[in-house]
């Protein structure tokens, strides 16, 4: 039985109970097949009969940008901060308590 676009597949979270059912065509479109949380189930001759998407992925192999525009130290040398020395960047009274919200959680947690 061969699998055409238009039919649906299902789609899996990590304890096995459908949470949608898509096709084959809309997967691939909205990446879904390609993110590297899911993991593409297949028959013997390659006909993909469902998605499993557990609920982390391997980025490993995705490359790391040298300075994240998020961190909130540096260690740049400019008129303020000499060399060698970190600094704690400004954040933005906009979003101070959003960063004050999440710092606190994770502070919970640990």
């Amino acid at each position: 039985m061969n699998i055409r676009v238009s039919e649906r597949i299902p789609v899996r979270n990590g304890e096995g109970v459908i949470v949608e059912r898509v096709t084959l065509e809309s997967a691939r479109g909205r990446s879904l097949a390609a993110a590297p949380n899911a993991e593409l189930v297949r028959k013997r001759k390659g006909e993909v009969v469902s998605i499993n998407l557990r609920s982390s992925g391997d980025e490993s192999d995705t490359p790391r940008l040298r300075a994240h525009p998020f961190k909130y130290s540096h260690n740049h040398e400019n008129e303020t901060n000499p060399e060698n020395v970190w600094t704690l960047r400004h954040i933005p009274t906009d979003t101070a308590d959003i960063f004050g919200a999440v710092v606190n959680q994770l502070a919970k947690a640990a």
